[in-house]
């Protein structure tokens, strides 16, 4: 059980840490308005847990 509270807790804080740096550093990024703009911008959090949560996976062998 500690495991997955471990996993979850680390889950919602990295996911705490990538939405205050969007919301507070990303209006200083010189970026255009653009649609691939924004798809990168919604999907780069998803990429960046899922590569966090499979090195802890990976880790944990």
């Amino acid at each position: 059980m500690t495991v997955v509270l471990s996993t979850l807790t680390k889950v919602l804080l990295a996911s705490l840490g990538i939405s205050l740096a969007i919301k507070y550093g990303g209006p200083y990024l010189p970026l255009t308005g653009t649609s691939a703009t924004a798809a990168v911008i919604v999907v780069a959090p998803s990429i960046l847990l899922a590569i966090a949560l499979g090195w802890d996976a990976w880790s944990r062998r």
